[in-house]
């Protein structure tokens, strides 16, 4: 047998043993419910009434609920273009480059090199001499810690994914909200401006009555002031419209110039009747930020494995071979290092007690975000329940005013009541007006928060059926991390599609 031979078997035998040493060792996985059991979950949600709830997730794509197409447009567009969705797309992007970079420890590493060296002997011939090598190192992870540092990155990996889907959720309930924001104003408007023209009209009627010596100069006055009243209130709504318009703007990655415009000049109409909104239970595996937290545990406890693992001996093979210009000349070895910890001050003690305290806050976070997430849900139920109310009340009343001030109107004119009688009257009007506008609109308002605690998906083709967390929005961030990010723009809807043609391009 050669002296080759010899060191190639010694080789196979070494990387055989290893191998099956490192089969052997398992790495320990947390339970199911590692962090669901630190929280209290009821069978239902408070604010329904038992026997009411359903398990049907009907906030499956709730954005086509309002059947407004530019504001699918707008949500698109802050999906394509919002710089916090950039930052959490690429954070996401990062934490799967460092998945990668821990699965690669757990493999051989190879190393190749090339030198040249010229030598020059006094009196004598010159020497060249030109080499090659070739080093392989390979650390066996017999307790785990490489395992465990791979599950600890999948999990973050993992996690970041769903931080993006949520944030994803969020910017399409905050455009929507932004974007009825603006039809809500538009409508208070309207209303201030019903009111200025009242104002005019009656101040019109009061001149007319001082002049033929039936009011006094107190009479106008008053009409006076009630003119420059309404038109102050003018002023102040359009200054809220475009201020609602910037806010959207913003969220959509456009310079804030208050030119954004809706569809619709009236909110949309929220029904009343039941809605399904599942069981706490369900809203843990629907809602993206409470799995991501969910993860961030799970990557905690293989944080902890990887502290313990790093206080055991680490096996490492290593090989290298050298060549010169003469094949002949060849230097080969072939080594296993076996390294122990024994002194280390108590540092490795120390990585484990921290390990563990990172477990313990992110068990506290998982906790934190799940009861804010049950707190949602239940407030935007109570919310709207009470606005539901609201609207009703209101709603008799502002019909009930609009005639009293129809009447009062006439009654003045007639001279049959006084102008402060009126403007109390009118006044009243106006104000029941605006307040049934703002119970509207925060139908609207609750109605998205309802939508977003409950954590379904936006539209309707994302997957809701317990697919790997890791696939969930990935399509979407790569998309967005193949476009470089312009903002301070307003993006025509043939610059989406260009975009988009070109992104599809580039997957081919």
């Amino acid at each position: 047998m050669t002296k080759s031979t010899h060191q190639t078997l010694k080789l196979a035998l070494i990387l055989t043993l290893s191998v099956l040493l490192q089969g052997c060792s398992g790495i320990q996985h947390p339970s199911e419910d590692h962090a669901t059991k630190h929280i209290g979950l009821p069978a239902q949600f408070s604010e329904v009434q038992l026997g009411s709830a359903s398990s049907v997730d009907i906030a499956d794509g709730w954005l086509a609920s309002f059947n407004d197409p530019i504001l699918e447009s707008l949500v698109q567009e802050a999906w394509d273009h919002n710089p916090d969705l950039y930052i959490a797309a690429s954070r996401y992007q990062e934490a799967a480059a460092n998945l990668h970079i821990a699965a690669s420890y757990l493999y051989p590493e190879l190393n190749g090199g090339a030198g040249a060296r010229y030598q020059y002997n006094d009196g004598d011939s010159d020497t060249d001499r030109y080499t090659g090598s070739l080093d392989v190192s390979w650390e066996l992870d017999l307790w785990g810690r490489l395992r465990s540092d791979r599950a600890f990155a999948r999990s973050v990996t993992e996690a970041s994914g769903l931080e993006y889907l949520q944030a994803r959720h969020s910017i399409a309930a905050a455009v929507a909200q932004g974007y009825y924001g603006v039809i809500s104003a538009r409508s208070q408007l309207a209303i201030n401006q019903q009111l200025y023209d009242a104002e005019r009209f009656t101040a019109e009627t009061t001149l007319q009555r001082v002049d033929a010596g039936l009011g006094t100069s107190l009479d106008a006055d008053l009409a006076e002031s009630s003119i420059r009243l309404a038109e102050a209130a003018v002023q102040d709504n359009l200054a809220s419209i475009r201020e609602s318009q910037r806010g959207i703007e913003l969220l959509l990655g456009r310079y804030p110039s208050a030119e954004i415009d809706t569809a619709s000049e009236v909110l949309p109409t929220i029904d009343g009747g039941a809605f399904a909104v599942g069981v706490p239970t369900a809203l843990i595996e629907r809602r993206p930020d409470i799995r991501g937290a969910e993860r961030r545990v799970d990557a905690a406890f293989y944080d902890v494995e990887s502290a313990k693992a790093a206080k055991l001996p680490q096996l490492t093979l290593s090989a290298d071979a050298t060549a010169m210009l003469d094949p002949a000349e060849l230097v080969s070895s072939i080594a296993a290092d076996l390294f122990a910890p024994i002194l280390q001050g108590g540092r490795l003690d120390a990585q484990e007690e921290a390990a563990n305290a990172r477990q313990h806050q992110a068990i506290g976070n998982f906790a934190s975000v799940a009861l804010q997430a049950f707190r949602e849900v239940e407030s935007a139920l109570s919310n709207s329940k009470a606005l539901e109310k609201r609207e009703i009340l209101l709603d008799d009343a502002s019909k009930r005013l609009q005639r009293a001030s129809d009447s009062a109107i006439s009654r003045y004119d007639q001279g049959l009541m006084t102008i402060l009688d009126l403007q109390q009257i009118r006044r009243q009007d106006f104000e029941t007006r605006s307040l049934l506008l703002a119970v509207r609109y925060e139908q609207v308002v609750q109605r998205l928060n309802l939508y977003l605690a409950l954590g379904g998906p936006v539209v309707g083709n994302q997957p809701t059926d317990g697919s790997k967390p890791t696939q969930l929005g990935q399509q979407d961030v790569n998309e967005m991390m193949n476009n470089e990010l312009h903002v301070g723009i307003q993006h025509t809807e043939n610059e989406r599609s260009g975009t988009d043609s070109e992104t599809q391009h580039g997957e081919e």
